[in-house]
């Protein structure tokens, strides 16, 4: 079970999804990773360049963390997900972000 404390609180709470917690924590290295590619890459090519003072995750995990990324928008995947056309992944380009809405003036 993992809890987690929500911050200027004395609350804890449940984390019912430890892998989406897992995600949440990590992320931020994954993200700069992908940033630091030139063109989408698979999962084992962003092991390959994990820093080496960084403990790097299971292949699997990694893997994990990409799937949940390009389901939440955070990333794109292209590939076909086979052995001569393996997933690849890339943070999305600006034409490929959602759409924000229009803000109006302050004050009005």
């Amino acid at each position: 079970m993992v809890y987690e404390w929500a911050p200027g609180t004395a609350e804890f709470r449940v984390v019912s999804d430890t892998a989406e917690s897992r995600f949440r924590e990590n992320w931020e290295a994954v993200r700069e990773l992908l940033a630091g590619r030139k063109a989408p890459a698979t999962h084992r090519e962003l092991l390959a360049d994990w820093p080496a003072d960084e403990v790097a995750p299971l292949a699997t995990l990694l893997y994990d963390w990409l799937r949940r990324a390009a389901a939440a928008g955070l990333a794109v995947r292209s590939g076909k997900g086979t052995k001569l056309d393996p997933y690849r992944f890339a943070l999305p380009r600006p034409s490929q972000l959602p759409d924000l809405p229009e803000l109006g003036p302050i004050g009005v």
